[in-house]
């Protein structure tokens, strides 16, 4: 028997640094870490059943008045109570640590001061958006009393005052009218695809979007009555970007949320 516990006592120590060592390391020996728990949990039990058995054999010398038996309980008990009292305040000091430092981890403050910088984040781009919204309903109204000829030339006046980066002029097909950028280096404008077109056939539409290579931007669409023989509703669009420095860290706060 005296064998049987230290042998069970070699292993449950080695079984014990392999679990340690399979929580650390995911990634080496996650495969195998349902089996080293099912090995610690069958060794524990293993033991359970040794110190339940010398208990009842210890339990049996005492019925029988069997010398020394008395002296095996106070031991017994004596290194019990060496084992189980600094294992219980150790324990309560453990828990107590674990707890207020995943506690800590887990901010409530932090997590709500995260949520109201995204909040904040998109009610200045909502902002941003509803302003751009405006003048495009401004411009489009500016741009259904001028002739078709006078497009290119408002187009760009509005843009101008306005200060708005691109504006283009589209059918319902997406064929350019007209287009009007303060970015020397844009030679074609970035076109709206057709749903969004079929969107704001009918009323204002309004969006923020990445453009690859470029960043995030806004983008408005408003329809222009022109008031000409063939009366066809054209598609005005503005695209504003977005500053940089706002963009960057909405999309930091983002990515630490």
């Amino acid at each position: 028997m005296r064998y049987i516990v230290f042998i069970s006592a070699a292993l449950g120590a080695v079984l014990l640094y392999l679990l340690s060592h399979a929580s650390a390391n995911t990634a080496a020996t996650g495969s195998h870490y349902t089996v080293l728990l099912v090995l610690n949990i069958a060794l524990a039990v293993l033991l359970m059943v040794v110190i339940g058995m010398q208990l009842w054999r210890l339990f049996q010398q005492m019925r029988q008045r069997v010398m020394g038996s008395r002296l095996t309980l106070r031991l017994l008990g004596a290194f019990a109570l060496m084992a189980i009292i600094p294992g219980v305040i150790v324990y309560a000091v453990s828990v107590n640590f674990l707890t207020r430092s995943i506690e800590s981890w887990f901010n409530v403050k932090v997590e709500a001061a995260l949520d109201g910088g995204l909040r904040l984040g998109q009610s200045a781009l909502d902002i941003m958006l509803v302003d751009l919204e405006d003048k495009a309903e401004s411009m489009s109204l500016a741009l259904a009393f001028q002739s078709t000829t006078a497009h290119l030339n408002a187009l760009n006046d509005l843009r101008e005052k306005s200060g708005i980066q691109e504006a283009v002029l589209v059918t319902l097909q997406g064929r350019i009218l007209a287009f009007s950028s303060s970015d020397p280096s844009s030679f074609l404008p970035e076109l709206p695809s057709v749903p969004q077109l079929r969107q704001a056939r009918q009323h204002l539409y309004g969006t923020i979007e990445p453009i690859p290579g470029k960043g995030l931007y806004l983008r408005v669409l408003a329809p222009v009555t022109v008031s000409d023989l063939v009366g066809e509703t054209r598609i005005l669009q503005l695209l504003q970007p977005v500053p940089k420095s706002l963009s960057e860290t909405a999309e930091s706060v983002q990515e630490v949320y």
